[in-house]
């Protein structure tokens, strides 16, 4: 049965209804991205100015989801799309070193001191990836500690702890340890338990992007003890 606050949404949108019967024939759910799944149908825009996003039926919508909180400066904001335009005129694929690499390098070690080499990757999955290799090759241990429902991309070793592990082997799911978040004392007895952990990966302000928060104090306990 419709409610009648959904019979308002599907009247305001259905250029975004009869774009998702479409998009239903091409792709998983109708969308492209997990995060873009929305009841009854996810909506469809045209461009976007500010804080506000604009659908293909003419509604301003304020866009609270802002790039998947990327978007600091809002959308178009003129100094991006200047620089943006600026440099696509000189080359799109260099294939080779530029100088903005080594200026963005250096300002990601004034933003993370701790960050003593930058490798840059195409998405946050290949760089948790390498990451965990790394963390393995460094101390010749295999099992890595996460937190239930934290987000660390989709390779199968981080799937776990997640919905969605179907297709995982067992002997990947293995490696991983997957613990309550914000018990320190968890972590302790697992560490003296089990001499095999590589790393503890976790999102620093808790699982889906925030809703489940990480406690401060349990950031600096966490340090503590690893």
């Amino acid at each position: 049965m419709v409610t009648p606050i959904e019979q308002r949404f599907m009247d305001k949108h259905q250029g975004s209804a009869d774009r998702h019967e479409k998009a239903k024939d091409l792709f998983p759910d109708g969308v492209t991205h997990d995060a873009r799944r929305q009841h009854p149908f996810q909506l469809y825009y045209t461009h976007a100015i500010g804080p506000h996003k604009f659908d293909v039926d003419g509604n301003r919508i304020i866009d609270y989801w802002s790039g998947h909180g990327s978007l600091i400066l809002g959308h178009s904001h003129p100094a991006i799309v200047d620089a943006v335009q600026n440099q696509i005129a000189k080359g799109t694929h260099l294939s080779g070193s530029t100088d903005l690499e080594i200026q963005w390098g250096q300002l990601v070690r004034e933003l993370i001191p701790s960050a003593e080499k930058v490798r840059f990757h195409s998405s946050g999955t290949e760089a948790d990836m390498m990451a965990l290799r790394m963390a393995r090759a460094y101390t010749g241990k295999t099992k890595v500690i996460k937190f239930q429902e934290h987000f660390h991309g989709w390779s199968d070793y981080v799937a776990v702890g997640s919905a969605g592990i179907g297709g995982i082997p067992k002997e990947t799911l293995s490696t991983m340890i997957v613990l309550p978040p914000n018990d320190i004392s968890v972590v302790e007895n697992t560490l003296k338990e089990n001499k095999d952990v590589a790393a503890v990966i976790l999102e620093p302000t808790g699982a889906h992007m925030g809703l489940e928060p990480i406690l401060p104090s349990f950031l600096h306990e966490l340090r503590e003890v690893t």
